[in-house]
């Protein structure tokens, strides 16, 4: 997992775990961010933990790496959207 404590906005704390294809290679990342008043490392524990529970569930029966991280096909996946049920692609960039 990565931690970001306030290196893009101050304040705010990102956790993130990957998602790696067969190979190990990275695809992507499942994260949540928080305000850093309510992080500390028991939260960080529980966090990593529910990402790492949600990256299982969705790549389902995927094999973890020594990490804990799941590992999968990235062909085997729907496409990604957004909470509000859009598409992600492009969802990172600023207009």
């Amino acid at each position: 997992y990565a931690v970001s404590e306030g290196e893009i906005n101050e304040g705010i704390v990102g956790v993130s775990v990957p998602l790696l294809a067969p190979d190990g290679t990275p695809f992507g990342a499942i994260s949540v961010t928080c305000p850093s008043s309510r992080f500390n490392e028991q939260r960080l524990a529980d966090i990593v933990r529910h990402l790492r529970a949600a990256v299982r569930e969705w790549l389902g029966d995927a094999p973890l790496d020594a990490s804990g991280t799941a590992v999968g096909s990235a062909a085997a996946r729907p496409p990604a959207t957004r909470v509000d049920g859009r598409s992600a692609a492009g969802a990172g960039t600023r207009r």
